[in-house]
This record gives structure tokens, sequence and C-alpha cells, in this order.
């Protein structure tokens, strides 16, 4: 797995799991009012981001998500990336 070889090569692992942190909250995405989002919120997972990450994975395990994934990289680029 890619995140133990890096901690193997001495890197420090940070993982968010914004559905696992908040599979309870579901609710309509603003974009789509049909589509619901369930998990943390975008301001919250942003929150639990390290400010001091040199590398950013975001993951997409289904097609149809990756609208509301593009909507959460754009604040993670501006406000954690710079």
């Amino acid at each position: 797995m890619k995140l133990t070889l890096a901690r193997r090569l001495g890197h420090e692992v940070h993982v968010v799991d914004g559905v696992g942190a908040a599979v309870k909250s579901i609710r309509p995405w603003r974009q789509r009012k049909k589509r619901l989002i369930q998990g943390l919120s975008f301001e919250q997972l942003i929150e639990r981001i390290p400010r001091d990450s040199d590398v950013i994975g975001i993951s997409c395990m289904f097609t149809h998500a990756w609208p509301m994934v593009r909507e959460l990289m754009l604040p993670v680029a501006s406000e954690i990336v710079g």
C-alpha cells in the first residue's frame, strides 16, 4: 500500500476519511439538490488537512461524484496549497 511505503520512507502521513468521520450526516448538494453528500462538510474536511502538507491526495471512487470532488479541490488549492 502506498501509505505504508510512504511511512517506511520516513514521511508523516495523515488520512482524512470524510465519509467515515460523519457517516450519518447526509444532505443535499447545493449544486444539484437531488444529489446527496454524505460525511463531513467541505469546510470540516479542509480544517482536518495539515497546513504544512507537501502532498495532498483526494480520491474519487465513483465517476458521478467527480463534480463534488472538484468543488472540494478548489478551496483546498486556494486555502492550503496557495
